[in-house]
C-alpha cells in the first residue's frame, strides 16, 4: 500500500499530502488503489517523464495525445543527475482530462476519468489495452498514460479499407482467394475482441461501451518482415474503461448527466438502465455488424431518439448481404436475443468464432433465413469507399 507520508510531486514544486488532499482527495485514493491492485508495478508517473507530441483526438471529456514516456533507470538514485534515462523512452498515448461539457459536473468527469485507470490497473491480457500509469497534476488535473496503438481504432481502419469482393464474384479464382483472405482477417478481428471480452467477463467486469471505436489496432512483432503489412498480423485491444468518449457526437445520447451509446445498447439497458455481461454480448453483436459493414454507423440515417424507439420495438440491424449466414445467426439467434438470459456467454462466442473458417463460410450456398422479428435496414449504407 502506498505510504501517505511521502511527498507528491506537482509541476514546479513539492506538495505535502495534506495540501494535496485539499485539492482533490480522489487523486491519492486512485493512486493508492492502482498500486494496491498491482503491487509489482509502479503506476505513479512524474510529469517530467512525459513529453506530449501530437494530438490524436478529442472527445466529450478529454483529449488524447501521442507522446513519449521516459522512465527512470531503477538502478540510479533519484538524486543522481542522470535519474531520467533518455534512452528508455517509448511511444505512449496520454489521455488528458478537460473541462466537462455543460450539464456534466466536474467531479463526475474526474471520477469517471480516474476510475478508468483504477479499473485497468488490474488487467493483464493481450487483447486489453495496457495501462502504463497515472500522472498527478494538481494544477491541471490528472493524466492517464496507455500503450500506444499505431493504427488507431478499428472503426477508422474499417472505413479506410478497400473492403472485400462481393460474394457474387466468388467463383473466379482470384476473387475467391481475395474474399477468403478478407474473411479470414475480419474473422480474426472478431475473434480477438471476443477473446478480450471473455477475459473481462471472467473478471466480472462489464464494459458498457463496447464498439469498434473503442477497439484499438496495432501490429504484432513479426519475425518475417514480408508479413508485416498483412492485416491478419494485426492485434486488437479493447480500450476506454470507465468514461464515455467518442469522436462521432451522434454515437452518444445525453440522458440526465450521462452520455449513452444507445446504438449499441439492448432494450433492458435503454428501458431500465441495466448493464450486465449480457448487455455487453448485445453490443458485441453490433460490433460484428460494424465489422461486416466496413465501419458504418449502426442505424445510419436515424436520430438517437429514433434508434431508441426502434430497439425497444425490436427493430434490429440488417447485416450487409455479403455477411456469411453463420455470422448472421450468431447476431440474431445469439447476441440479439431479447431475453438477456438467452444470449450466449463470451466463452461460447469466442469458441464459435475460433471454430469458424473463411473456407467454411464461403462454402455456404443456402440463403439465410429471413427473420420475422427484425426490420430491414431502412437507410442505404453511406459510400464507404475511400
Amino acid at each position: 500500500m502506498t505510504n501517505r507520508n511521502r511527498t507528491v510531486l506537482r509541476i514546479g514544486r513539492n506538495v505535502s499530502p495534506k495540501e494535496f488532499l485539499t485539492i482533490n482527495s480522489d487523486y491519492l485514493r486512485i493512486v493508492d488503489q492502482v498500486e494496491h491492485n498491482v503491487s509489482s508495478r509502479s503506476f505513479l508517473l512524474l510529469r517530467e517523464w512525459i513529453e506530449l507530441e501530437t494530438e490524436l483526438g478529442e472527445g466529450c471529456f478529454g483529449k488524447v495525445f501521442r507522446g513519449r514516456l521516459r522512465r527512470p533507470d531503477s538502478s540510479i538514485q533519484p538524486t543522481d543527475p542522470s535519474y531520467i534515462n533518455l534512452e528508455s523512452s517509448q511511444a505512449v498515448a496520454i489521455k488528458v482530462l478537460k473541462s466537462p461539457p455543460p450539464g456534466i459536473a466536474s467531479t463526475t468527469a474526474q471520477s469517471d476519468f480516474l476510475r478508468e485507470a483504477e479499473t485497468m490497473a488490474s488487467f493483464s491480457h493481450e487483447n486489453i489495452l495496457a495501462l502504463h500509469g497515472v500522472v498527478i497534476n494538481g494544477d491541471i488535473g490528472p493524466w492517464v498514460v496507455f500503450e500506444y496503438m499505431e493504427l488507431g481504432d478499428l472503426a477508422q481502419l474499417l472505413r479506410s479499407s478497400n473492403g472485400y469482393p462481393s460474394r457474387k464474384d466468388k467463383d473466379t479464382l482470384i476473387a475467391r482467394h481475395t474474399l477468403n483472405q478478407a474473411l479470414s482477417n475480419i474473422l480474426f478481428y472478431s475473434e480477438q475482441i471476443a477473446n478480450g471480452m471473455k477475459y473481462l467477463s471472467s473478471r466480472h467486469f462489464v464494459h458498457r461501451d463496447l464498439a469498434c471505436r473503442n477497439c484499438l489496432v496495432g501490429e504484432r512483432p513479426s519475425v518475417n518482415p514480408a508479413f508485416s503489412s498483412n492485416r491478419s498480423n494485426l492485434i486488437i485491444k479493447i480500450s476506454d474503461f470507465g468514461m464515455s468518449r467518442d469522436v462521432h457526437t451522434t454515437d452518444y445520447y445525453k440522458a440526465t448527466s450521462r452520455f449513452l451509446p444507445v446504438r449499441w445498447m439492448p432494450p433492458e439497458s435503454i428501458l431500465y438502465g441495466k448493464f450486465t455481461r449480457e448487455s455487453d454480448v448485445w453490443a458485441f453483436g453490433v460490433v460484428l455488424w460494424e465489422i461486416f459493414s466496413k465501419g458504418a454507423q449502426p442505424y445510419y440515417g436515424h436520430s438517437n431518439e429514433e434508434v431508441i424507439a426502434m430497439i425497444v420495438d425490436s427493430v434490429l440491424l440488417e447485416p450487409p448481404k455479403s455477411t456469411p449466414c453463420l455470422i448472421r445467426q450468431l447476431m440474431y439467434e445469439g447476441c440479439w436475443k431479447k431475453m438477456p438470459s438467452d444470449r450466449p456467454s463470451f466463452s461460447e462466442i469466442h469458441a464459435k468464432l475460433a471454430g469458424f473458417s473463411s473456407t467454411a463460410l464461403l462454402s455456404e450456398e443456402a440463403e439465410c433465413e429471413i427473420y420475422s422479428n427484425c426490420y430491414a435496414y431502412l437507410q442505404p449504407l453511406p459510400d464507404l469507399e475511400p
